[in-house]
């Protein structure tokens, strides 16, 4: 019987991620062969100019950032372009989809925090929404979110709980035709 753990280290001279796979009494270790992930993130990628932001296509989170299975696509291709894998990773150009490893730097939290408190200045929300006093609220921690993006997710959550509510009972009917 075999099981496996992985583990990943940033060591001088690029990423090395390993996986662990028990053989016998021994674990053996093998790298992790990174160009599959890449190459399904750029595929997502739309690059209009090397300078320029490139844009995920992909799925995204309700934060505006990308997301490629378990991992986010601009932490992959920071890895793959800088070769090393940072605690956190900055955009330098505040666009959170955007895959240009030349638009982001290794920071630490406290700094990438701080950077993002001057982006207050900004005209809308992720979604495009005004970003104005009437239109923004205070979360009880302290962070500003926008009120109608708010508002979409309370309606589209009621809407799925009522889905979810038509569809136990139709199931509960169904079975009670058959019983």
């Amino acid at each position: 019987m075999s099981s496996s753990t992985t583990s990943s280290a940033s060591l001088s001279g690029g990423a090395h991620s390993y996986t662990c796979v028990q053989e016998g009494n021994q674990m053996v270790k093998t790298k992790i062969d990174w160009s599959q992930p890449v190459k399904r993130v750029i595929d997502r990628i739309e690059i209009s100019d090397s300078n320029e932001c490139w844009e995920w296509t992909g799925p995204k989170l309700p934060s505006g950032y990308g997301k490629q299975g378990a991992r986010y696509p601009h932490r992959l291709m920071f890895l793959w372009f800088h070769h090393f894998e940072p605690d956190t990773v900055d955009h330098l150009c505040n666009n959170r989809s955007c895959q240009n490893p030349t638009h982001m730097e290794s920071v630490s939290q406290s700094i990438n925090s701080s950077r993002g408190s001057l982006s207050r200045d900004r005209k809308t929300c992720h979604r495009g929404h005004d970003w104005v006093e009437s239109n923004i609220y205070t979360t009880p921690q302290g962070s500003r979110k926008c009120r109608k993006c708010r508002n979409l997710k309370k309606r589209q959550y009621r809407k799925e709980g009522r889905d979810r509510e038509y569809s136990k009972r139709h199931e509960e009917t169904q079975k009670a035709r058959m019983g």
